[in-house]
């Protein structure tokens, strides 16, 4: 026999009615389950697997790593591991990314988390030039370093430009070389922007 989740009921044999309407009910019990792992949005879950995370490396340019293009550091920052961070910023940890400025404002809980762990002496020194790597799910998406936007024009790899509003703090993604030109360059992949258009925290774009 089989049973559809929908007005029509297939047969391959007689079926005594007790057993249908069992046979029934579970079914109704796995889709009411199915429905509640997935919020009651009617949207999948987002899995595990493809979370979005900043992990916030041991490593610090140019003590640790060297070099000013993104060909020079990309090898050297695949040495560190990613298990060895000193903090992992968590998609929960996000309120919402602007893709227009390629911004990540964290909430006010994962701003607390932060500051405990790295503290705030971090935060009013834009990162101590530490390294990160930008992950979704397992993929490697971008690697660079915590850096004051301001001052780098010398150099060729991604920045996390570390701002605080308010309660809050925000991570402005960017390229290194934007400012010898009209300051617009950005680090911008549509995989992120799709993955925070599907869990709900896109924003300017």
């Amino acid at each position: 026999m089989r049973i559809g989740i929908s007005a029509e009921i297939y047969y391959d044999a007689p079926v005594k009615s007790g057993n249908l309407i069992a046979r029934l009910a579970a079914s109704l019990l796995v889709a009411l389950a199915a429905r509640a792992a997935s919020g009651l949005s009617g949207e999948p879950a987002a899995a595990p697997e493809r979370s979005f995370r900043i992990h916030v490396l041991r490593c610090q340019w140019p003590r640790d790593v060297h070099g000013y293009t993104t060909r020079e550091l990309r090898p050297q920052l695949g040495k560190c591991p990613l298990e060895g961070a000193t903090f992992v910023v968590e998609t929960a940890d996000v309120d919402s990314y602007c893709w227009d400025r390629h911004t990540i404002e964290l909430t006010r809980e994962g701003t607390d988390r932060l500051v405990a762990a790295l503290g705030e002496n971090w935060v009013r020194y834009h990162g101590r030039n530490q390294a990160f790597v930008a992950t979704l799910g397992e993929k490697r998406l971008y690697a660079g370093v915590f850096y004051l936007e301001y001052a780098a024009a010398a150099i060729s790899f991604p920045i996390i430009h570390v701002e605080r509003r308010d309660d809050r703090l925000s991570f402005r993604v960017r390229d290194g070389v934007a400012y010898r030109g009209d300051g617009t360059r950005r680090i911008g992949m549509r995989a992120v922007r799709d993955f925070f258009r599907s869990v709900g925290k896109l924003r300017c774009g």
